[in-house]
């Protein structure tokens, strides 16, 4: 598999041979943001923008929109993005922005809608990996509503690409979501071979050991409280920077259990990344820079200040 540095230099040479492809520049931008190269990558975006607004080629703007995205500028991408659409309703690109963009601000809906409009123009054929990673999301947004057709989609994007590791871990993120019967129900539809129910049960069997785990997680939660309010201390449980589907709720339903109070974090962040670079406040590994942990701290202090003020 090629190394992010070794795309944006296959797209840096396509761009010297055709410096108004936008594609090789919407493949720059994400393999540059991939490789932490951020700076460099807002400047292709300018040029992509100046490039966009001197001449309003419906390809500039596809891929304006989806570079965007890429650099964290969700709510300008998904307008973009929406005001291109009336113009090209079909266009796979568009699509595949608009689901992404949807999800980013927080609007499963027209994610979902978005994604099942873009999902038939996947070819499995030809973009097995893409399809995976589509039907993945997939399930995890219709779920809820349709737990059986969540369990068909994880077992097409295991058949397609054969990845345990990613269907375990969307499993896991709907677990709450699809019962044993569903799994059962959805297995017995999708006419599997004997090998691949086998691989598919152990996959779906891997959610209880989850579920022991996030029940050890809650322990632990009920244990930090009483020792804490042994020592006389207030406790305010401190949710993640980002959203976590899995956690959040065990976190959330500890609280509550507990009388404590939980203070959700990820909205803040999510405004400052319209605003800022992630590289400003998300290292690589996913953990806070010393500006993310500083509004962590900010607005610990001031839920912490209400509190000792008797307000909430």
């Amino acid at each position: 598999m090629a190394t992010p540095n070794a795309v944006s230099s296959c797209s840096s040479k396509v761009l010297q041979r055709r410096p108004s492809s936008p594609g090789a520049s919407r493949g720059l931008v994400h393999a540059l943001i991939k490789a932490g190269r951020t700076t460099e990558a807002h400047a292709q975006v300018a040029i992509m923008r100046q490039r966009w607004e001197k001449d309003h080629a419906a390809p500039d703007g596809e891929a304006l929109a989806a570079a965007l995205g890429s650099i964290g500028k969700h709510v300008e991408a998904l307008a973009l993005a929406e005001s291109l659409r009336k113009g090209a309703p079909e266009s796979v690109l568009l699509l595949t922005v608009l689901f992404t963009e949807y999800w980013e601000v927080g609007r499963p809906t027209e994610a979902l809608e978005a994604l099942e409009l873009l999902l038939p123009k996947v070819p499995k054929e030809t973009e097995a990996s893409w399809r995976a990673y589509l039907l993945r999301q997939h399930s995890r947004l219709i779920a809820a509503a349709k737990p059986e057709i969540a369990v068909l989609s994880i077992a097409e994007s295991y058949l397609l690409d054969r990845r345990e590791d990613l269907a375990r871990q969307t499993v896991q993120l709907v677990s709450g979501k699809v019962k044993q019967a569903d799994v059962e129900a959805a297995l017995a539809r999708a006419q599997l071979t004997a090998p691949d129910l086998a691989s598919l049960r152990a996959i779906f069997d891997s959610a209880k050991s989850l579920d022991r785990s996030l029940e050890s997680f809650a322990g632990h939660m009920r244990q930090a409280v009483e020792l804490a309010r042994g020592h006389g201390a207030t406790v305010l449980f401190v949710g993640y920077p980002f959203r976590s589907p899995l956690v959040e709720p065990v976190q959330k339903a500890a609280a509550c259990d507990n009388g404590c109070e939980f203070l959700e974090v990820w909205p803040r962040f999510e405004a400052e990344l319209e605003q800022r670079d992630r590289g400003e406040l998300f290292v690589a590994d996913g953990h806070c820079t010393g500006a993310g942990y500083r509004i962590t701290a900010e607005l610990v202090a001031a839920r912490l200040l209400a509190l000792s003020a008797g307000h909430k």
